[in-house]
Parts: C-alpha cells; sequence; structure tokens
C-alpha cells in the first residue's frame, strides 16, 4: 500500500479502465437510487450494443432491452437492491440485442461503503453466458432463491412456446375458440358473477394456452400492448393479481 501513495488519482483510474476492460463482463457503479450512472466499462457496448456516452446520459437505457417475460421480474429485482438489505445480490435475465439477438445475462451486484460504514453507491459485474449454463445458473440458483423456480419454468415454457407456436393452426382451433367464448362469457368465480367480452376470452384462451402477449397479438392481429389491455381488464375482474394465477385458476375453472 506504501507503494500506491505517490500514485495520482488520473493513474489510479487509468489502472482500474485497464482492469475492468480485460475482464470479459461489464462492470459497473451507480447511485443508491439508480438515477445516475457512474462508471460503465467499455464492455457494456459489445454485450448490450449500446454506446457507454449514451448510458451516461440515459441511466435506464440498460433496461429498456429487457425481453418482456424477464422486465417485472428484473425491476423487482432492481427495488431489493436499493433497500441495501444484501452482500451481493444476483439477477438472471435476457436482454434483445438489436431487436433480435438473445443475450444471457448473468449479474452479481453489491453495496459499496465509506470508511464510516455508510452505502454511498451501488456496484456490479455483468456477464453474457451461453443458454445452457443460464439454465444451469436459474437451477443453482435456487438453493437459496425462492423465485428461482418461477423463473426456470416461465423461460422453459417460453421456449416450449417458441418452439410450437408454429404448429398452432388457427382454422383448425376456430371452432374450440368459438366453443368456448360461448360457454364463458358469464361465468362465477369466487362469488362474483364475471362477464367477459369476445376479445377478452379470446386473449385468455390464448394465455391458458401458454402464449405470450406477443404470440396472441400475432395470432389475434393486434399488437402485443392491446393484448396486455384485455389481459389488466380479466385481472380488474376477477381480482388476480398476475397472468400465471389467471392462467393457473381460471384454466380449471373454464375447462
Amino acid at each position: 500500500m506504501n507503494e500506491m501513495k505517490g500514485v495520482s488519482i488520473q493513474a489510479l483510474n487509468t489502472m482500474f479502465n485497464n482492469l475492468s476492460n480485460a475482464c470479459a463482463c461489464v462492470l459497473w457503479i451507480s447511485s443508491l437510487s439508480f438515477s445516475k450512472q457512474i462508471y460503465i466499462s467499455e464492455n457494456y457496448k459489445k454485450i448490450w450494443g449500446q454506446d457507454c456516452s449514451y448510458l451516461y446520459e440515459h441511466p435506464t437505457a440498460w433496461s429498456e432491452i429487457i425481453i418482456p417475460e424477464d422486465y417485472v421480474r428484473k425491476m423487482d429485482n432492481l427495488e431489493k437492491r436499493k433497500q441495501l438489505d444484501y452482500d451481493q445480490n444476483i439477477s438472471l435475465y435476457r436482454i434483445s440485442k438489436n431487436g433480435n439477438e438473445k443475450q444471457f445475462i448473468n449479474e452479481t451486484a453489491f453495496p459499496i461503503y465509506d470508511q464510516n460504514n455508510a452505502p454511498i453507491a451501488i456496484a456490479g459485474f455483468a456477464e453474457s453466458i451461453t443458454e445452457n449454463e443460464w439454465i444451469k445458473r436459474v437451477e443453482e440458483l435456487g438453493s437459496y432463491n425462492t423465485n428461482a423456480s418461477k423463473i426456470k419454468n416461465d423461460y422453459l415454457q417460453i421456449l416450449n412456446n417458441e418452439f410450437n407456436l408454429t404448429t398452432i393452426q388457427i382454422n383448425k382451433e376456430k371452432p374450440q375458440i368459438e366453443r368456448f367464448i360461448e360457454k364463458n362469457k358469464l361465468i362465477c368465480f369466487e362469488g362474483m358473477q364475471i362477464h367477459f367480452s369476445r376479445r377478452e376470452l379470446q386473449c385468455l384462451f390464448y394465455l391458458i394456452q401458454g402464449c405470450t402477449a406477443k404470440q396472441t397479438g400475432n395470432l389475434l392481429f393486434i399488437s402485443a400492448r392491446t393484448v396486455e389491455t384485455y389481459l389488466d381488464a380479466i385481472k380488474r375482474k376477477t381480482k388476480l393479481r398476475t397472468k400465471f394465477s389467471i392462467a393457473g385458476k381460471l384454466k380449471v375453472l373454464l375447462y
């Protein structure tokens, strides 16, 4: 340490930059509220496809390309990080680079403290790993993260949907959908009489089949945002908070 006393701040910054850029991962430091990006290593551009300067100007830009299936979970994790009640926080999610290229991200964050043990920032590193390694780490995370099994099941369900979606024949399903709509325009659920519109039931039908909002939109020729609007209406009517609870509880009721 005595040898470092004469080293200038500029030299230390250069050494830190050289070290961080030598790593395959992205090193980052953010303010406690995540409203300011304090530091980001150059590998950010390689993995996220965005310039570091853009992230400094727009601190939430990194989150804008998280795939929809992972976004809410990642934002919940971000809120937990702000509470600083951890030594380290691990997060697994996927991003869609350049609109189509998927990156599987493994990220670890930890608080930074000053000499008085007061938190002053949050730092971390994010690495792009293979799909198989990502699944493996999700399973390993299950030993101490109760949400891990849900992450894994959601992900495997998405893979299954993407693989099988091409086998869906809309014309063949049309009679089944029509029977579904006719049967369930008015239902009794947990003591409530609930009326669903035709479009709500179409979206509900495909949700129960395991389709994402984007896949449902493609099948109904409407946008994913419009599908989410109909599903939000179903949430309000049933007083269920998530799409997973809707699919789980109403699947039993409606079939």
